[in-house]
């Protein structure tokens, strides 16, 4: 893929010293030299100040060179950067395996220089994005780079950190490692510790008020008792990884601390910033923890679908100032208008959602797509057709022969209904139960689906109304919310 590397006029730059002393452009101080006083009257008071005044020029003289002198470096460092995006992106385009790997430090681990190698091919022939340097810290003969990358066939806008570490042929692309991050640092909220480096210190404070609200959100949405009064030691642990550190084993399965990777690592759109990704991954886990836990089925016979399920936890997502929220009229909106359709070009905002999800599964491989993202990147949807009635979204499945409660054939006009469709519109149907009806209405569906009931036997129970009429009220509030209205 060729990249058109554009240079931005002014770079911001940061110099890391011994771990987290900032280096700041102060002026010389030169002590003043010892002189033998003068006796003669007035003398020695002219002496002074001209002595003063001598000094006072030559440190700012010494000063504004060496200021200079760094200006240059820093100069220099960024000519190099630029330069070495400016090579990879040739060797991306062309298709050239033996310039890009050249440009990969050899002193990297085997394990990232092999995996750095793979994802060079993969990106062989695809179009051109722009490249934009933002920002560079530096820390020794390593530099932490801000890139900005324009994609242009969608022009979905990403911000990425790469790493790199100087060598005798210049910057080459490396491994990060964890001491670009900074000392280690601990911050408390009401339900969480926070174990982080400097570096993912902003992003942190950002996250943990919006945590905190979110874990009473979805504690009131599945009718659970909040933990209150807790201290530090019985509070989830959250540790965020940096660069070059091993992320522990997975939380549903230690129960200890719930492992995330540092945003810096993470490949995110430019209207989500490093907080929101970061409670993003970390509210992901909780969702998905506590909805298996809420949900898990009452009889062995009976067990909620996947898509139910999915669309629980993506209309969790929906609830709070999270990544999510912020996509979800504009996208839902969007494939529910286009469908049916073959091929069908995707929007901007499903392209940037599949990235969050990218990033999500990272932190949490356990986890279900909810979205379908075809690697590397899909441009197109096809064919198929979103539910609007209630037998396109089976609540419950019986494991005894895997028979769905409700229609089995999942189709719609005559067109399949697709799977990510019926987590979509399972969403929207309980933001429908909640807006209308409360959301501890939502934990008495939840209840019936442990029960095995199907949406025909939970509507009377829960909303003391007809399917019927609990259907027609799903699709009114599809058509005030999100304009959209039943096509048969």
């Amino acid at each position: 893929m060729t990249h058109t590397l554009t240079q931005t006029h002014t770079i911001q730059w940061r110099v890391l010293l011994d771990e987290n002393e900032w280096e700041t452009e102060t002026a010389v101080q030169i002590p003043a030299a010892a002189y033998p006083e003068i006796s003669r009257p007035g003398w020695g008071a002219g002496v002074g100040w001209y002595t003063a005044g001598l000094l006072l020029a030559l440190a700012l003289v010494v000063g504004i060179r060496i200021w200079q002198q760094a200006q240059s470096g820093l100069a220099a460092v960024e000519r190099g950067l630029t330069h070495t995006l400016t090579l990879e992106s040739q060797a991306q385009t062309v298709g050239d395996d033996l310039l890009a790997s050249a440009l990969l430090d050899p002193q990297s681990d085997g394990d990232w220089y092999s995996w750095m190698q793979g994802e060079m091919k993969r990106a062989d022939g695809r179009a051109s994005a722009e490249v934009e340097l933002l920002d560079f810290a530096l820390h020794g003969e390593r530099a932490l780079a801000w890139v900005r990358v324009t994609e242009p066939e969608s022009g979905a806008i990403y911000r990425e950190s790469r790493f790199y570490r100087e060598t005798a042929g210049g910057w080459r692309r490396s491994q990060p490692v964890a001491a670009l991050w900074g000392n280690p640092h601990t911050l408390e909220s009401e339900h969480f510790v926070f174990y982080f480096r400097q570096r993912d210190g902003a992003a942190v404070a950002e996250a943990a008020p919006l945590l905190d609200a979110d874990y009473l959100r979805i504690h009131r949405a599945l009718g659970l008792t909040l933990p209150v009064g807790l201290d530090a030691e019985s509070k989830i642990q959250v540790r965020v990884a940096a660069g070059g550190e091993a992320i522990g084993d997975s939380w549903y399965e230690s129960g200890d601390e719930l492992w995330v990777l540092s945003p810096l690592l993470l490949r995110l759109p430019e209207r989500v910033s490093e907080g929101q990704a970061l409670a993003e991954l970390v509210a992901f886990s909780l969702r998905r923890s506590l909805v298996n836990w809420v949900v898990s089925p009452l009889w062995e016979g009976y067990q909620p679908t996947s898509e139910f399920l999915s669309g629980l936890r993506l209309w969790l997502a929906w609830q709070g100032a999270m990544p999510a929220e912020s996509y979800r009229k504009e996208l839902v909106g969007w494939l529910y208008a286009n469908a049916p359709v073959f091929s069908q070009r995707l929007p901007v905002s499903y392209l940037e959602v599949c990235e969050i999800f990218s990033a999500w599964q990272i932190a949490s491989p356990t986890a279900q797509w909810i979205f379908k993202c075809i690697e590397p990147s899909p441009t197109t949807l096809h064919y198929f057709s979103l539910p609007t009635a209630l037998e396109h979204l089976p609540l419950t499945v019986s494991q005894e022969g895997l028979m769905f409660e409700g229609s089995g054939d999942l189709l719609a006009g005559g067109m399949p209904i697709s799977r990510q469709g019926i987590s979509i519109a399972t969403a929207t149907l309980l933001e429908y139960v909640a807006h209308t009806y409360g959301t501890d209405r939502v934990a008495g569906l939840l209840q019936a689906a442990r029960e095995g009931k199907s949406w025909y036997t939970a509507a009377p129970q829960v909303f003391a109304i007809s399917a019927e009429s609990f259907e027609a009220g799903w699709r009114a509030w599809l058509a005030t919310e999100y304009g959209i209205r039943r096509t048969e």
